[in-house]
């Protein structure tokens, strides 16, 4: 049963003009387009971000394959926990822990997707400890299936004597780290 010239499996744009999916040229769409399509992924286990190289990208685990082309909401949230050792007084140390979004498909980062998530340090001489996180935020178009991830980097800067090292604590959490997505169009 078409609405307006539209078959039976299909949307008329005079019914939904507020549709931002792609008409064909008769002003019809396709229903199973209008289908929206979102997913979700949880951090499945801490990252133990001690052994990594500092200034090194690594994968934390959560990945998700958005099914479809189209124009997708992508979020991203990370918390992590910095337990740091200062060497000595003198200078400063610090250690940061960053995250970005990575498109498996293109072999990509997804443009300005990289936030910092944690900075723990200081100059004198010391244990420190902090948590905190971040959120990403973004739109991605995609021409087919694509395959997204979150990586992670833990950064140590230091100067002078007060030389910055991670301490086995240091994690990526479980607890509020996901990946997530929404149609958009």
């Amino acid at each position: 049963m078409g609405r307006c010239g539209c078959g039976s499996d299909q949307q008329c744009l005079s019914q939904n003009p507020g549709n931002l999916a792609s008409y064909d040229e008769t002003g019809c769409l396709y229903v199973a387009e209008f289908t929206p399509l979102f997913g979700a992924v949880n951090l499945a286990a801490p990252l133990d971000l001690v052994p990594l190289s500092s200034g090194t990208w690594t994968d934390t685990g959560m990945s998700l394959v958005i099914p479809a082309a189209g124009t997708f909401g992508v979020t991203a949230d990370g918390f992590a926990i910095l337990h740091v050792n200062i060497a000595a007084d003198g200078g400063t140390g610090f250690v940061n822990v960053f995250m970005r979004l990575w498109n498996e498909t293109l072999s990509a980062v997804v443009p300005n997707t990289a936030v910092t998530m944690l900075s723990v340090g200081s100059n004198k001489l010391g244990r420190y400890q902090g948590g905190g996180g971040s959120s990403v935020h973004t739109n991605v178009a995609t021409t087919g299936p694509t395959t997204l991830k979150v990586q992670a980097m833990r950064q140590d800067t230091s100067s002078g004597a007060a030389i910055a090292t991670t301490i086995n604590t240091s994690t990526f959490q479980v607890e509020g780290s996901s990946l997530r997505y929404n149609r958009l169009a």
